[in-house]
């Protein structure tokens, strides 16, 4: 008998928990037993890994406009409401994805439901309001690493019996053979793909990350004689903002921002160094991509995957945040 999976999750953008969203719904659905439905705040499908996941998955994008006459407005809420109820209904599994985000919408799920954490629970705390109430609301909480369970054991919550851990999966051989495909790269990007460059993949928002940091770090190396370019992959709501800060700080003709890469294993494969700049992880699921093609990994000692991932130090190097 065929089980029905339903994950809630904000979009199917580029960031890591989206890949991680990717790569379980291809596993599960190969074997025919699940059959999969995602459903999404935002239409995502401009991005390359929502395309993809359309081809595996069901995908209900709930993305009903707020603004308008107040009876339209509760017009919508009522209809989003109404499909949410109509999806739980009919799967055997709920999984709220990405940090309890949908809490709300699945307060009284009579299914079993799963929430997936990925980042530090102290730096959820501090995002997202009732963090510990959420979590007693679900049958299960996945933890990405171990010491995320570490903090939680720190904290002596109530619901720690609910904990499990599954790490982030990752197909190595699929990773090497992307890092050999060129079609993504224009011209320009094949000639500064010959030249030495520090690379940094990221999503461009610094409530979560520290680009600033590294664009700052990055200047005060270029005045001790570093002599590599920047290349950073991703964007954000701070894009315009970060290369403000890189002009400010006479970057501009050596950091380059590259925007969104569906492929950025190229990059890694050819770059000298790769820097993790943030103020919290679950995991940092680009460490482990970039000590595969890389090899030379710098990275913030933020909480809380890096400093496991590399081994507290041993397979890369660890520099204290700010």
């Amino acid at each position: 008998m065929t089980k029905r999976i339903l994950f809630f999750i904000h979009s199917l953008g580029m960031g890591g928990a989206e890949k991680v969203l990717l790569a379980y719904v291809k596993s599960l659905t190969s074997s025919g037993d699940y059959h999969i439905t995602i459903a999404t705040n935002e239409d995502s499908g401009k991005y390359v890994l929502a395309q993809e996941a359309a081809t595996f998955a069901t995908i209900v994008h709930l993305d009903f406009k707020k603004g308008g006459l107040f009876a339209k407005k509760i017009f919508s809420s009522f209809r989003r409401r109404q499909i949410i109820n109509g999806l739980i209904e009919d799967s055997d599994v709920v999984i709220d994805f990405l940090d309890g985000d949908f809490f709300k919408c699945l307060n009284r799920c009579n299914k079993p439901k799963i929430m997936w954490l990925h980042s530090s629970f102290y730096n959820l705390e501090g995002r997202k309001r009732h963090m510990r109430k959420r979590c007693e609301n679900y049958d299960r909480i996945i933890l990405i690493c171990q010491d995320m369970l570490a903090e939680l054991q720190h904290e002596q919550t109530g619901w720690l019996e609910k904990v499990r851990i599954l790490y982030n999966p990752f197909n190595f051989s699929h990773i090497s053979s992307q890092a050999e495909q060129y079609e993504e790269c224009s011209s320009l990007e094949k000639k500064l793909l010959q030249e030495e460059y520090i690379l940094s993949v990221s999503r461009l928002d610094e409530q979560t990350k520290d680009i600033e940091g590294l664009l700052q770090a990055y200047a005060n190396a270029l005045d001790k004689g570093l002599n590599k370019k920047l290349v950073i992959i991703g964007d954000g709501p701070d894009r315009d903002y970060l290369e403000s800060v890189a002009t400010n700080l006479h970057l501009h003709d050596r950091v380059h921002f590259i925007g969104l890469k569906a492929n950025p294993y190229v990059w890694m494969k050819h770059a000298d160094t790769f820097v993790l700049s943030s103020r919290g992880e679950g995991f940092g699921l680009v460490l482990v991509e970039a000590l595969l093609l890389c090899g030379r990994v710098i990275s913030t000692d933020c909480p809380v995957g890096p400093s496991e991932v590399l081994e507290r130090g041993r397979l890369g190097t660890l520099v204290p945040m700010g």
